[in-house]
């Protein structure tokens, strides 16, 4: 199994497909100054004579942010023997809501208008009447 894997961290890594791979830093730094896509696909297209549409430059980007992504450090294992405590868990009350703070209804054949707030009716008060 040791074998395997120092095989597999022996091996070259492929090249990326994007064209834009070789301006991978560039991209980026232009990105942080906050140029637009299309600022950027026109950057390029003046630069270095490379034809390329801003959502091409989109994809590319959210490939780079994909990929660093991946090569962040992974988090420390959990400390053995720690537990979070559990979080206290309370019961909604049903007096705890105002009228004001429930929610109201208003009948689709109602213009709009001016209204008082004694004038809504709450979801509780249609179903009593």
């Amino acid at each position: 199994m040791n074998e395997l894997l120092s095989a597999a961290e022996a091996a070259p890594e492929k090249q990326g497909r994007s064209k834009l791979e070789p301006f991978a830093a560039a991209v980026a730094t232009l990105r942080r100054k906050r140029w637009s896509y299309r600022e950027i696909a026109d950057f390029l297209r003046e630069k270095e004579s490379l034809k390329v549409d801003p959502s091409t430059v989109f994809d590319f980007v959210k490939s780079l942010a994909k990929r660093g992504r991946r090569q962040r450090e992974p988090l420390p294992p959990p400390v053995k023997g720690f537990v979070p405590a559990p979080l206290p868990i309370v019961a909604p009350s049903a007096s705890s809501t105002t009228k004001q703070d429930r929610a109201v209804y208003i009948p689709s054949n109602q213009q709009p208008m001016a209204f008082s707030r004694d004038a809504l009716k709450t979801n509780d008060e249609l179903e009593e009447g």
